[in-house]
Formats: structure tokens, C-alpha cells, sequence
């Protein structure tokens, strides 16, 4: 389909993104777990930083998916099969589980607007207008949500809707393609400065800071090493040294407006390092439970807290967050 100025990536079978992506969302399940049991536990606070990967990485193979695809069609049907029905599957059969941890009668819960409200919202990945269930998680934190790492789907969505448009235009005009992805870059971080310097004004604006286009850096550096796969690859370990130098001075610095501006750049030459040079990630990891695992561990954890778990022992409830959402994760992938 793109066959005028874009070339299709050839990805060595030995790398480590599947590694990566287990371990992000190992962090996230991790942090998640001591955040919301309000367990005394060590806590690096990356989280965030291991959804960024995400974003980077999805970037990268979500462009090579759409350029490896014959027709637009059958790209759409290729990220629907991916994420919608693990999607809605955890959303639809999360909330009827539910109903019997609630506090309300198995009728009253059924028939509440707030049940029809949840699933509405969130099978359209809307979560933020209704992330609760009625009688579901009362007194626990963010106001009983149920499943808080949900917000990441409709950027996820979003990407998947625009980088059609984005291709089509690179594909076209070969001599804007690297400005064009510069310009999406930049722009995404004038936007994010002025989120940042707006809700300092007014805190209320802060679910500004968690949209589309903040992450379109993360995006956009995910598409540039899928787009200039070869001349990227070349300059790859030199550019890993300073990229990280940068990436600790970001961390350091704690500086908002040079993090928008460095941070996406350091951290994608770090990850597609780690991802195509290092030799054994490949033998460690071989099948990608990451996207499943991150989907259901949040309600596991609040029940888990619900039940007081993690204050009976921190470490076995941890452990059964994490069995318990391969299981599912497994399952949802048959």
C-alpha cells in the first residue's frame, strides 16, 4: 500500500521487545500494587515511564504493521482483532464478576444507571467519565475506580486512527518526511508545556496533561526508527551513550520543559538499544502476556486490597496479583 517512498523494516527474529514490554508491565503491576494497598514499600515512581515505553514501542510496530498491510481495511481489522476483544472482554465481564463484591443487592446493582453509565463509558474507552461501579471498591483510593490503567486505551485508539492519515501524507511528500515527523514532535511538546503552565494555573485542568497529544513525541519516535530503520540502526550504539547521559540529566533536572523536549528522544534511542543489541532477552521471554496483564491487574489488585490481602502479607498478595493476571492474560489470549 505504501509502496512509493516507505520501506518495510527488516526486524532481526533475536531481540528484546517482548523482554521490554514484560518488564514495563511488570513495573506498572508493581507500583500499582503499593500504591494502592498503601503499603511502606519501595517504590521508584516509573510507572509512568514504563507507559511511555509502551507508547514508543507501539509506535514502532504499529507502523510496520501498517505498512506491511495491503489496504487500510485491512489494517483497521488487524488493531481491532489486537485490542478490542481482550478490551471489552475485561470491561463487560469484570463488571457482571463484580456484582459480587458490590454492597448493593445483586438487583439493586444491576438496575443502578451508574452499571449501564460504566459500561457505556468504558466499552467507548471513555473511562474518565464513569470509572466506577455502584457499591464497587467504596472507600478505596481514586474513588473506587475500577480499572484506573484503562486511561491508556483511547490514546492507544487514537494513534491507531491517525497514523493512516500520517503515512499517507509521508508516503507522498518524501522530502517533508523527516520534517514532518520533527513538526508532530515539537508540537506535541508546545502542547504539553502549555498544559503544564495552564494547570498550574487552574489544577482542575490537569486530565489535560494525560491526552493524545502529549504522548504524540513517544509516538513519533516509535514511527522514525520504523520509517528510517536502516540509517537510525547505523548510528544506534553511538547515539545510546549520550542518550542516556541525557535521560539521567532529564531525571535529575526534574525540569518539565526539557523533559517534554529530551526526554521522548533519550528514552526511545535507550529502549531500541536495549531492544536490538543486547544478546539474551530473547532466551528469557518468548511469549508476550504484557497488553493481557496490564488490562486486568488493576481490579485484581483492589479486590486484593478490598479483602486486606497485601496488609496480611505483602509479598504473597503480590504474587497472587501476578499469577492471577497471567491466568487471565492467558486466557484472554485463546
Amino acid at each position: 500500500m505504501f509502496e512509493r517512498y516507505l520501506k518495510i523494516p527488516k526486524i532481526p527474529k533475536k531481540n528484546n521487545f517482548t523482554l521490554i514490554r514484560m518488564v514495563c508491565c511488570f513495573v506498572v503491576i508493581y507500583e500499582h500494587s503499593i500504591y494502592l494497598s498503601g503499603i511502606d514499600f519501595l517504590i521508584l515512581n516509573i510507572r509512568e515511564f514504563a507507559v511511555k515505553v509502551f507508547f514508543i514501542l507501539s509506535g514502532f510496530w504499529v507502523t510496520i504493521s501498517l505498512l506491511r498491510s495491503e489496504s487500510i481495511k485491512e489494517y483497521a481489522v488487524k488493531r481491532c482483532k489486537k485490542i478490542l476483544p481482550p478490551y471489552w472482554t475485561v470491561v463487560i465481564v469484570g463488571a457482571l464478576l463484580l456484582c459480587t463484591f458490590t454492597t448493593l443487592s445483586a438487583k439493586e446493582y444491576f438496575t443502578d444507571a451508574g452499571f449501564w453509565k460504566y459500561l457505556f463509558a468504558n466499552i467507548f474507552s471513555l473511562n474518565f467519565l464513569h470509572p466506577s461501579l455502584p457499591g464497587v471498591f467504596e472507600g478505596l483510593p481514586l474513588n473506587g475506580a475500577v480499572n484506573g490503567a484503562l486511561w491508556t486505551i483511547k490514546i492507544e485508539l487514537a494513534f491507531y486512527v491517525c497514523l493512516p492519515f500520517v503515512l499517507c501524507f509521508l508516503n507522498n511528500y518524501k522530502n517533508v518526511r523527516g520534517g514532518g515527523l520533527i513538526a508532530m514532535y515539537f508540537l506535541s511538546c508546545l502542547y504539553s508545556v502549555g498544559c503544564h503552565w495552564l494547570v498550574a494555573l487552574k489544577p482542575s485542568l490537569a486530565p489535560l496533561q494525560n491526552q493524545f497529544p502529549v504522548f504524540v513525541t513517544y509516538f513519533a519516535c516509535g514511527m522514525s526508527f520504523a520509517l528510517f530503520w536502516e540509517p537510525l540502526l547505523k548510528i544506534l550504539n553511538y547515539a545510546v551513550a549520550p542518550a542516556f547521559a541525557l535521560l539521567v540529566l532529564c531525571l535529575w533536572l526534574d525540569n518539565f520543559i526539557m523533559s517534554a523536549l529530551v526526554l521522548p528522544l533519550a528514552l526511545s534511542l535507550v529502549v531500541l538499544w536495549f531492544a536490538l543489541r543486547l544478546p539474551f532477552g530473547g532466551r528469557l521471554v518468548k511469549n508476550d502476556f504484557s497488553f493481557g496483564m496490564y488490562l486486568v491487574h488493576y481490579p485484581i489488585v483492589m479486590l486484593f486490597v478490598q479483602q486486606g490481602f497485601f496488609n496480611s502479607c505483602w509479598v504473597l498478595a503480590f504474587a497472587g496479583v501476578l499469577g492471577l493476571s497471567f491466568l487471565c492474560s492467558y486466557m484472554l489470549a485463546k
